[in-house]
């Protein structure tokens, strides 16, 4: 199927939008859409390009901004998706509170001080590895999985890549096929929102697809994945010792969590959903207010939701004591809008391509909207789950 006639498909399940039927005309097709009692027609071309007519209209301003991928140079300025650099600021905020009310307890925490703390610790992570190498390779892996799989806009995912990669040889300085994180995420912010902020711009100020208040959660999000995708990234422990080292600028006694497999079937799922261009946080720290967990693989979706991957070793899980934590874990897992898939080593040795399978068809109801589940904010190793 043309990927801009599945992403046409998966825009409409998300915007309740019924395409009604199809007509083959020269150099391509034309779909009827309608919402709310309105007709409008999409003419998809071969040669890449697409029309809208039909009165005006909220469905025909929606259609206009999904066909436009014309790219804006220099519209936006990049600094929004580089924020981490000034994370001082959120920590200003922990420090005067801890100083007037103490450290708080976390059943009775308020969402400005969850928010500040939770920004603190994922943008100090990114300013102390800003250096941090991440292949050309990488960076297109992740522009080009992430745009198939979670922006439903009419946006060319080659010309978002290369766009960044001149950007990036304009100024990179003999970095050669490994540049550092932060080139690599002013380079794709610059691609990304030159072909994006007209439907920004367009829609009122938002994109018609994400439900949130922040116009740029999608880029946010698609730099977080970037990192983990970065060599050797090291994701910082949360905790309220950490936090403490954040504040008081004991950077040496910092803990830090490596991303590598742990195991030779987590290495095995690595590779097979690499291959897959399934896009996933290794290691993930799954918070809540009883408890934290570690998840192998935690896959954000479109709508918000997320699928735990656990790879379950005999050795680990097949004692009784595992097996009661286990259920309670996932119970609490799903209380957070996060779906635990569990494959055991059996499964993963024998059958990775089952698995994988497996995974497709639940990321696929997300976005195609049969499973819904709306977070707060962005995903990231610190919010999902409060």
């Amino acid at each position: 199927m043309d990927n801009r006639l599945y992403n046409l498909q998966l825009f409409c399940a998300n915007q309740d939008i019924l395409i009604d039927h199809e007509i083959k005309v020269q150099g391509g097709a034309q779909y009827t859409l309608k919402k709310d009692g309105t007709s409008c027609h999409v003419t998809l071309y071969n040669r890449g390009t697409c029309y809208v007519r039909g009165v005006n209209s909220h469905l025909h301003m929606l259609l206009k901004a999904w066909c436009d991928n014309t790219f804006i140079d220099g519209f936006l300025h990049p600094d929004f998706a580089a924020s981490w650099r000034e994370w001082n600021t959120n920590a200003d905020f922990l420090i005067e509170h801890h100083k007037k009310y103490g450290i708080p307890d976390e059943s009775t925490i308020s969402e400005d001080y969850r928010l500040n703390r939770e920004i603190t610790f994922h943008d100090y992570m990114f300013c102390s590895n800003r250096h941090r190498k991440i292949s050309i390779k990488s960076l297109e892996f992740v522009v080009e999985n992430w745009l198939n799989r979670f922006c439903f806009m009419n946006i060319p995912a080659n010309q978002v890549v290369d766009i960044a990669l001149k950007y990036i040889q304009d100024n990179a300085y003999n970095e050669g096929d490994k540049i550092s994180f932060s080139l690599a995420a002013e380079a794709v912010s610059i691609a990304f929102v030159g072909f994006c902020s007209n439907k920004q711009f367009s829609c009122g100020g938002k994109c018609p697809f994400v439900n949130s208040n922040d116009s740029y959660d999608c880029l946010f999000e698609l730099i977080d994945m970037m990192y983990m995708y970065s060599e050797n990234p090291l994701v910082i422990s949360y905790n309220r010792t950490n936090l403490n080292m954040i504040l008081t600028g004991e950077k040496q006694k910092i803990r830090w969590i490596s991303t590598d497999p742990s195991t030779p079937i987590e290495e095995k799922m690595r590779n097979a959903l690499f291959e897959a261009g399934i896009l996933n946080m290794p290691q993930y720290q799954a918070m809540a207010p009883e408890r934290r967990y570690r998840v192998d693989f935690m896959i954000p979706t479109p709508n918000g939701g997320m699928l735990a991957i656990e790879c379950d070793g005999l050795q680990y899980h097949a004692n009784p004591t595992s097996y009661i934590s286990d259920r309670r874990r996932d119970n609490l897992l799903l209380q957070h809008g996060i779906t635990p898939v569990r494959f055991s080593s059996i499964d993963i040795n024998e059958d990775i391509e089952g698995c994988i399978k497996t995974i497709e068809e639940m990321f696929n109801s997300y976005q195609l909207k049969k499973q819904v589940y709306h977070r707060n904010g962005r995903f990231g190793y610190f919010d999902s789950t409060n």
